[in-house]
């Protein structure tokens, strides 16, 4: 097989196409060298439809602890972040540990959207409350999540330790966010 044959006996009537061929290497490619770049390049995508389009989005594990974090001085607290892509319906899980009287604020949002987070909440006194309202000392619940999603934890202490479980449940099958 001849590059600059095949270049030139498909795109030859472009414009130009005579002039930019030249740079094309005129020499045969041995069949079995192109069968070998052919299954080579058929398996790199086999491997990518298998892990993003076959195989269900990732659950994650998240354990945020505030030894080593910044500080933002703005909120006058420590602050860690965790990043994940998600895709599909989710069962949400959040607890802290904390010392006495110590506050955590948490901001959920959108990469793109980070001046609109999705929720607000805040721990204190081994409550969660989100809207003023207390909804317990572990939050739980399902929530679709289809973006990639940042979890902004700020935190008074750094001895608090701020823990997420994210596990996928399956996939929203109605519109519009349903599977491709």
């Amino acid at each position: 097989m001849n590059l600059r044959a095949i270049t030139l006996k498909y795109m030859g009537w472009c414009p130009g196409m005579k002039n930019a061929a030249q740079f094309i290497p005129n020499r045969e490619i041995p069949n079995e060298r192109l069968k070998q770049v052919s299954t080579l390049g058929g398996l790199i995508f086999l491997s990518y439809l298998v892990y993003n389009v076959v195989a269900p989005p990732r659950s994650y594990a998240w354990d945020l602890g505030f030894e080593n974090a910044k500080y933002d001085d703005i909120y006058k607290m420590y602050v860690r972040e965790a990043v994940g892509g998600f895709g599909g319906i989710y069962s949400f899980k959040m607890w802290a540990e904390t010392p006495e009287n110590t506050t955590i604020l948490v901001q959920i949002y959108a990469v793109e959207n980070k001046n609109y987070p999705r929720a607000l909440y805040t721990y204190r006194n081994d409550m969660f409350y989100y809207g003023g309202k207390p909804v317990g000392k572990h939050y739980e619940g399902e929530w679709e999540f289809n973006d990639h999603y940042v979890w902004r934890v700020y935190s008074e202490s750094k001895e608090a330790v701020f823990y997420v479980r994210l596990n996928f449940l399956r996939f929203n099958l109605r519109l519009p966010h349903g599977p491709r």
